[in-house]
């Protein structure tokens, strides 16, 4: 396999860790902004404070998964690029 035709299955594959990422840190959203629903609403109808400090923590859990999880796609689109830019540039030459 040429050079670039292995940079072109590595970027292929990069771009579909990206997409898996994507959708797993949008899923992520939805759960926070489930929970964020949830403690809305059990703070508005007044619920036991056992409740509402259970949702603050498992939100307080999600939120620096989430972050963690942004900056691995930063990075991985990054990466993308980089090999993207290669390419490019292997064309070129």
């Amino acid at each position: 396999m040429s050079k670039i035709s292995q940079l072109v299955v590595e970027q292929s594959q990069l771009k579909h860790e990206l997409d898996e990422m994507t959708l797993f840190v949008s899923k992520r959203d939805a759960e926070i902004a489930l929970l964020n629903a949830q403690l809305v609403k059990a703070q508005t109808e007044g619920p036991g404070t056992e409740e509402v400090n259970e949702l603050k923590m498992k939100n307080a859990n999600l939120l620096p998964q989430n972050d963690d999880l942004q900056e691995k796609l930063i990075k991985a689109h990054d990466t993308a690029n980089d090999r993207l830019t290669l390419v490019m540039k292997s064309l070129t030459h």
